[in-house]
């Protein structure tokens, strides 16, 4: 099944046009998503990808459906992703996702998102940055991936939406 028509499925708050980006992504061990909500996006990654561990953090967590937390290779956590202290220090994922939208993805946000988990993402794996506004901020999301250790990126517009999607690879 496409992560289109899982991110139906789940009903998550993902629009449908991201799907073809994470249909192109290998399948990671895993996975950590940044600014769940309702964490049902978690539901799509883990079936999707059977073998992979999902982690999600959030900084309200009262909004959780049933199925996320009963789900036994989802893990959920509180925690403020700007913060540099909630990055799991003993981690390393295939796939980082920032979807945080504390400030309605300010590009500051996302800067500083990037700084505390770039370490997080294991040497050849990805992190993809959501929503992104402007063609400023996707120019400074670039500059500092470049100078954190990520190789290559694809920005992604999808058909209908305003926002961008940045793609990076971590150096192998």
């Amino acid at each position: 099944m496409t992560f289109a028509a899982l991110f139906e499925k789940h009903r998550t708050e993902k629009p449908r046009a991201y799907g073809a980006v994470y249909d192109a992504l290998p399948a990671p061990a895993r996975v950590l998503e940044l600014g769940i909500k309702t964490g049902r996006s978690l539901l799509a990654w883990a079936e999707r990808w059977p073998d992979a561990a999902v982690y999600g953090m959030d900084t309200v967590l009262g909004n959780l459906d049933p199925g996320v937390r009963a789900h036994p290779r989802v893990v959920v956590v509180e925690g403020d992703a700007t913060d540099p202290s909630h990055a799991p220090a003993d981690l390393l994922f295939d796939l980082i996702v920032d979807d945080v939208g504390y400030t309605s993805h300010e590009v500051s946000d996302q800067l500083k998102i990037m700084r505390n988990y770039a370490a997080r993402v294991r040497p050849g794996g990805t992190y993809v940055v959501e929503d992104i506004t402007t063609e400023e901020g996707l120019s400074e999301l670039i500059d500092t991936a470049s100078r954190l250790g990520f190789l290559a990126w694809a920005v992604l517009h999808p058909p209908g939406l305003e926002f961008r999607v940045l793609v990076l690879t971590k150096e192998p």
